[in-house]
């Protein structure tokens, strides 16, 4: 169990800092600026991003599911960079199965 500290306890939602995003060692530079907040909530098993990373992010998590059509497959893991900890991702957690036209 871990803890970070919420911006600003006003507003009335447990939004953090994001310190930067990695898919596997692959550093994505969208929170570079140091402005990423994220919204916890605990009434949802989404995870939702702006539409400017939607594509890149898309690409970089996407993977092939094993034959027998799960998400317990290898793929790759999204780490999550928090203030003092990081979220560590694997496919089961982020991902489902669709059927696609590629």
């Amino acid at each position: 169990l871990s803890w970070a500290p919420v911006h600003d306890e006003k507003i009335g939602h447990w939004i953090i800092n994001i310190r930067g995003l990695r898919v596997g060692n692959e550093k994505l530079n969208f929170c570079d600026d140091g402005t990423c907040r994220a919204a916890v909530d605990t009434g949802t098993a989404l995870l939702a991003v702006p539409p400017k990373i939607f594509r890149e992010l898309f690409e970089e998590l996407r993977h092939s599911p094993p034959p027998s059509g799960h998400c317990h497959g290898v793929g790759p893991q999204l780490h999550i960079e928090l203030e003092h900890f990081t979220v560590t991702l694997g496919p089961k957690e982020y991902s489902q199965v669709r059927k696609t036209n590629r």
